[in-house]
């Protein structure tokens, strides 16, 4: 008897998500950022932007499209300071290579939660709003193991408790973006490559490598638990991304030290970068 699978995402194919802001939307941004733009008049540029790009994704032929992230400032911290539980402000960390841009870690206040009221929703059924049949939306988000270096102790007694609340945190969303129509949806992941950084700075020093071998099963467990037990035809996908800013990046490395674990991941597919 002859088994038949269809795949249904990732196609053959694909877009990440994120694509390069065009220069209207940059300008909005910045006249927002200084303070000259309402953000009432941001998200009409952002939207004009969004049915744009959106319709040359269509005409291109994909089968599935993002808004290119075009209605966030930040790729990550615009979805994280709209859960429940993290603030609005982030502590910069480690830069670029070639310096001019830092990365930044989130900051708790409370609990984290899920926020019904979560503003990429109204962004996702504008975006679905402006495709035609037979093409779906891919739906981005920062994976929560970046909150790997959150304050967590200053809320949270107990780091599986920690872990608890994000997986619960992301599976209500997910099932939230779900029900407002979603079959496609991205976790965006640096984590990953930091890890294979860091694995590979530490083989020579077990108790730093062991460390860094048991973020990485945490990981894999709470990536895990956000997928357990959703709708059987909803496509999760992970992004594996080194980090970029005007070509330049964080963390390199072979995938051979976490392909075990990636090997572990309940995901449909994975995008992967590599290094040249």
């Amino acid at each position: 008897m002859t088994e038949t699978t269809t795949v249904k995402f990732p196609t053959h194919y694909d877009v990440v998500g994120s694509l390069l802001r065009t220069p209207a939307l940059k300008e909005a941004l910045a006249q927002f950022n200084r303070g000259e733009l309402t953000a009432t008049a941001l998200k009409v540029v952002q939207r004009a932007e969004t049915q744009k790009v959106v319709a040359k994704e269509v005409a291109l032929g994909l089968r599935s499209v993002t808004d290119g992230e075009f209605n966030r400032n930040w790729w990550h911290l615009d979805f994280w300071k709209h859960l429940t539980g993290i603030s609005e402000h982030f502590k910069e960390s480690i830069s670029f290579a070639g310096g001019g841009n830092k990365l930044h870690t989130a900051q708790l206040v409370d609990r984290v939660a899920f926020n019904p009221d979560h503003p990429f929703f109204d962004d996702y059924q504008y975006t679905q709003s402006l495709v035609p049949a037979g093409v779906r939306v891919k739906q981005t988000i920062p994976s929560p193991t970046l909150l790997f270096g959150a304050n967590w102790h200053d809320v949270y007694d107990d780091w599986d408790n920690y872990l608890s609340d994000l997986a619960q945190a992301y599976h209500e969303t997910i099932l939230h973006f779900y029900a407002l129509g979603n079959r496609y949806l991205q976790l965006d992941d640096t984590n990953w490559a930091y890890l294979i950084s860091e694995l590979n700075a530490t083989e020579d020093n077990p108790e730093a490598h062991a460390n860094f071998e048991s973020q990485a099963k945490d990981a894999v467990a709470l990536v895990n638990a956000i997928l357990k037990d959703l709708p059987d035809d909803l496509t999760t996908t992970t992004h594996i991304c080194r980090g970029n800013f005007k070509s330049t990046y964080v963390f390199s490395g072979s995938y051979d030290v976490v392909a075990e674990y990636l090997g572990q991941l309940n995901y449909d597919g994975l995008f992967l970068e590599y290094d040249s």
